[in-house]
Parts: structure tokens; C-alpha cells; sequence
């Protein structure tokens, strides 16, 4: 008689946490968002928000790099 052939089991998927946020809600918060300026203020960007434009908008799309 045959043995029958067990497949492999599946990774674990990982379990999703079940705390919630001091407003009780359970969503994770967003991202913080900054402006040009502000990114630039903060060291975020090493460009001033006129030059993180150009590079947006004129470079970038030349060398193939995709802007949102």
C-alpha cells in the first residue's frame, strides 16, 4: 500500500496586531507629508524647493526616473 503524499505546509502568515491608537481607532497613522520648503528646512532635502522643482520637473523625466 502507498503512502500518500503530503504537500508542504504553507509559511505562517504573520499575525496583524491588534492594538489601537489612543484615539481608539485601529488604523496606523499616515506619514508625515512636508513641502519642498519644509523638507529642505528639516535636512530632509539638500536642495532649496525652487531646485528640488527643476530637478522634478525638467531632469528627472529625462534620465527616466519616474515623478509622482
Amino acid at each position: 500500500m502507498d503512502t500518500p503524499v503530503v504537500p508542504p505546509l504553507r509559511p505562517a502568515v504573520p499575525q496583524q496586531s491588534t492594538e489601537t491608537l489612543p484615539d481608539g481607532s485601529w488604523e496606523s497613522p499616515q506619514p508625515v507629508r512636508y513641502s519642498l520648503a519644509e523638507a529642505f528646512e528639516k535636512g530632509i532635502l539638500p536642495w532649496q524647493a525652487v531646485t528640488a522643482r527643476t530637478y522634478m520637473r525638467r531632469r528627472l523625466p529625462v534620465r527616466g526616473v519616474p515623478v509622482p
